[in-house]
């Protein structure tokens, strides 16, 4: 019978984009709707990158997140992954200009970068300007108003 770790390794190929100069380790297996891979360990389902950290450096605290560096949700590629705390997954998010404009925390669907949306809220006022605004960065005149007006991006 196979242990954990070897069913483990075995839902991986190895041969992923080539991120930080070394490869993304991708999860073959079930994945979240957000493209998390999720392992069933010991009867519990973990994220797949926090059993390939494990596995490579043993036990991991509750408290702690295990992030990426590559930014792949589906990499368990232990090089690629660091531990960190809940604020230090943010500040990491925010560098990289992943930061949700609702929830403050990362989605793959955000479209504008914080510093796109600090730039979009110096912007004087004029009429149009939304208009004008959501054709220069690409996205809907109402997501400009929604930022604008704070509606979203309220961590900012």
């Amino acid at each position: 019978m196979k242990t954990a770790e070897e069913r483990f390794w075995a839902k991986v190929d190895k041969s992923g984009p080539l991120i930080l100069k070394t490869r993304c380790w991708v999860w073959t297996a079930y994945k979240c709707n957000r493209g998390y891979g999720q392992f069933k360990n010991y009867g519990k389902m973990e994220k797949a990158h926090r059993c390939a950290y494990a596995f490579k450096n043993g036990t991991l605290f509750q408290e702690l997140c295990v992030c990426h560096k590559c930014d792949n949700p589906s990499c368990v590629n232990p090089e690629h992954l660091f531990l960190g705390t809940k604020l230090d997954n943010k500040l990491d998010c925010i560098r990289k200009g992943r930061l949700s404009p609702t929830r403050g925390e990362s989605h793959p669907n955000v479209k504008l970068t914080v510093r796109e949306v600090l730039d979009i809220r110096s912007r004087p006022s004029y009429f149009g300007i939304n208009t004008h605004l959501a054709k220069e960065f690409g996205v809907k005149k109402s997501a400009i108003s929604k930022i604008r007006t704070g509606r979203t991006w309220k961590n900012l």
